[in-house]
């Protein structure tokens, strides 16, 4: 019987690399949710989704987080931005600016385009509230934990600088089941 494994993450997660190698390598079958240069919130966005369009699947998850302070948004697919195509796609380095997410939006039934790494974001780079962010990510990954068959989590990048989040996440689910797990 195949078992569904739902990845989320950044490039490290999106490109060709671990995800694909157990798609590849085992009976899973991988819904990948992650993007390139993708920041933690965008993952939540992603992954409210994908649940709320498939809520009766049950699934593993496989969740690289990154940086607190990467910063994304989120743009309607007919806002006129994204219809005059003005910021997407634009690939430097590897690294993607705009893409369309995989699953419709629940309320508007619509794949919202996330808009990332980009001068465009740097725009809205006031928005940034890093403990809504945190606040987001430990509420979505302790709803993951209860709805997931088996969860992990792993820190991707550098995150030296991001110490305080990784410290957060492990003595926040410290005391969970066993079918929660960190590295």
């Amino acid at each position: 019987m195949t078992q569904t494994l739902l990845t989320l993450g950044c490039s490290f997660t999106h490109q060709d690399g671990w995800a694909n190698y157990i798609q590849e390598n085992s009976n899973y079958n991988v819904i990948n949710l992650a993007i390139g240069a993708g920041s933690n919130t965008t993952q939540i966005r992603r992954f409210n989704d994908f649940l709320l369009n498939d809520s009766k699947i049950t699934f593993d998850a496989i969740w690289q987080l990154t940086y607190l302070s990467r910063f994304n948004i989120r743009l309607p697919p007919d806002h006129p931005d994204i219809l005059a195509k003005k910021y997407m796609p634009k690939i430097d380095k590897g690294l993607v600016y705009a893409e369309e997410s995989p699953n419709r939006n629940y309320f508007d039934n619509q794949k919202h385009v996330d808009i990332l790494n980009s001068d465009y974001t740097n725009d809205y780079i006031h928005l940034l509230d890093i403990n809504d962010e945190l606040s987001s990510l430990l509420t979505t990954l302790l709803l993951l934990k209860k709805i997931s068959q088996k969860c992990l989590i792993f820190f991707g990048d550098d995150l030296t600088s991001d110490i305080l989040l990784k410290k957060s996440i492990e003595s926040f689910f410290y005391k969970s089941s066993d079918k929660f797990y960190s590295i």
